[in-house]
Parts: C-alpha cells; structure tokens; sequence
C-alpha cells in the first residue's frame, strides 16, 4: 500500500505547478495577446488517413506562438485574432507565400481558437486537423503555411512546411 502512495504522489507531482498564472506549471492558460515575437507551425511529416478508404485524408497542424517575458524568457502564449492554414499544391518558398494562390484554406474564427488550445511539454498551442477529403491535393509534396490575422488586420505568417502525400 505505501509503494502505492509513493507512486500517486510520483505522478501528481508534476501537475501541482508552482509558479502564477500562466506559468510554465499553470493549468490555465494566460489571457490572449497580440504581443507576439514568433510563432511557428509544425505538422504530421506525412499526410494522415482517418477513415476506412484508401489516401490520406489530411493532416495534424500545431501553431506555437511566443512572447519574451521577464528576463528574456520565451513564453508560449494564447492570441487574439484569427488563424488560418493555407495548403499549396506544389513546393512554395517562403518569398513567394504571400502571392501564391492556395489550393485549399481553413479558416479558424477568434471565438473558436480556445477549443484548440492544450498544453503539452510546459508549451501552450493551437492543435488543428486540417481534413481535406473534400478537395485532396494533386501533388505528391504539398506545402502548409498558418497566416495569423491579429485583431487590427495585419497578417503575419508562418514560415511553409512541407508533407509528403501519398496519392489515392
């Protein structure tokens, strides 16, 4: 029974945080902000399949974005504003994102970015499926980039990712 206790109290531990809110330790995350310094998208290298058909029918994105906090400090924090994710039939270079016309676009409102807010590793992002069994892509490699729209208009975007799909 003791080694039983032992073992609770070993895996509870790491969820009693001890810093505020919005700490590294919180459950809760700190309100959104437009005080951005970076932000950055990452995906599933490869297209994902999530019913019984054959061909992948899209793909895992995550959007970090982060502020400097006392001390230099790199946070992770929640923003204000709109998220999109832009999918790109070819290979896109960074330089050329901005003019590029996408083959598909999820667009994620202000009201809904909370429901795709967790918490993993002490880091707070936004985690999206992006299906696109509606319209797949054409191209064996297709590039995602995430453009975030802060509450004022202005757009900044992620740098491109690249995913390799295995065509249906």
């Amino acid at each position: 029974m003791k080694n039983r206790q032992m073992l609770v109290w070993l895996f509870a531990l790491p969820l009693v945080g001890c810093e505020g809110p919005g700490g590294r330790g919180a459950l809760r995350p700190p309100a959104p902000t437009v005080d951005v310094a970076a932000f950055s998208l990452s995906s599933s290298p490869t297209a994902l399949n999530w019913d019984d058909k054959p061909g992948p029918d899209g793909v895992i994105a995550r959007v970090q974005f982060y502020r400097l906090g006392a001390n230099d400090e790199v946070l992770s924090v929640p923003v204000k504003g709109e998220l999109e994710f832009l999918l790109f039939d070819s290979r896109v270079p960074a330089v050329e994102v901005v003019k590029a016309q996408p083959s598909k676009t999820w667009r994620f409102p202000a009201e809904d970015l909370p429901n795709f807010l967790g918490k993993q590793m002490g880091m707070w992002a936004y985690q999206m499926q992006l299906d696109w069994r509606d319209k797949p892509p054409k191209a064996s490699v297709v590039t995602l980039v995430a453009r975030w729209k802060r509450p004022d208009g202005a757009w900044r975007y992620s740098d491109p990712t690249l995913v390799a799909v295995s065509l249906r």
